[in-house]
């Protein structure tokens, strides 16, 4: 559309966005808003955070493997295992395929917000008009 305002949407693991492409994604964890260097952002029509910042906020631990580049979060039982540059990931002892891989960011592993909150339990809400994301 004109004017930098397009109408994106996709029905797995994404958010529906309305509206001016420029303005920042504001993320809300539990009624906090999320605080990083790294911006939310969308990718592939769904919104990427980083994923320290946010799991943490979730109440979750995170652990690095540099060495086959995979994210390990952790909250109570449940395990998410993901890498970078892949779209495997790994729900306990299920295999899922993401419709885009997670990234590194100015070192800040992105990954796809609805995916992550759901995978821990939480629920994830978009507020087209001021670009808000609420987990709750």
């Amino acid at each position: 559309m004109a004017n930098g305002t397009s109408i994106v949407a996709s029905n797995t693991f994404g958010i529906m966005a309305i509206g001016d492409e420029n303005r920042p994604i504001t993320v809300f964890v539990r009624g906090t808003r999320l605080n990083s260097e790294a911006e939310a952002s969308l990718v592939n029509s769904q919104t990427f955070v980083p994923l320290r910042a946010t799991a943490t906020a979730l109440g979750a631990n995170v652990q690095w493997n540099g060495e086959d580049r995979s994210v390990k979060v952790t909250l109570a039982e449940q395990v998410i295992t993901l890498w970078i540059d892949r779209q495997q990931v790994k729900v306990g002892e299920e295999h899922f395929l993401l419709e885009t891989a997670p990234f590194l960011r100015d070192e800040h592993t992105m990954v796809p917000l609805r995916f992550l909150s759901q995978a821990l339990g939480y629920e994830v809400d978009w507020d087209p008009v001021n670009r808000f994301v609420h987990v709750r």
